[in-house]
């Protein structure tokens, strides 16, 4: 069994319980769009448009990974994966990115990110990120 999925009995039948992704992006079309192509994938999907409402939900859902954007609107990015990574410690934590990752991933994973993404990376490599 993977780590981190529980065993779920089904009239007999085991089934493994899908991971809960919580997802925190300011922008609805990327949200849904993330939302949509992941939620095929085995993950039970949530998401948020703000890191209030994010914690919120996520202190609610308890997900097993939080896949935010690095550079939400108006706000500190290395804040917002504070503050996360603070709100929901046992989550791991993925932020996806647009600018230069090289620079940013050491800064990032200080605040509490697990890793850093590109957002080009391509949806098969982001899911194997996902589930590493």
């Amino acid at each position: 069994m993977a780590q981190g999925w529980t065993l779920v009995m089904v009239n007999s039948h085991a089934t493994e319980k899908k991971r809960v992704l919580l997802i925190v992006e300011d922008f609805d079309n990327i949200r849904n769009l993330f939302g949509r192509y992941l939620s095929v994938h085995d993950y039970e999907v949530i998401s948020a448009g703000t890191i209030a409402d994010a914690i919120a939900l996520g202190k609610e859902a308890a997900p097993d990974i939080v896949l935010m954007d690095f550079d939400m609107r108006s706000t500190d990015p290395y804040k917002n994966i504070s503050a996360l990574h603070n709100a929901l410690p046992s989550s791991k934590l993925v932020t996806v990115d647009g600018s230069n990752r090289h620079i940013l991933e050491d800064k990032a994973k200080i605040a509490g990110a697990t890793t850093v993404v590109p957002r080009t990376m391509a949806p098969d490599k982001l899911e194997s990120t996902l589930n590493a």
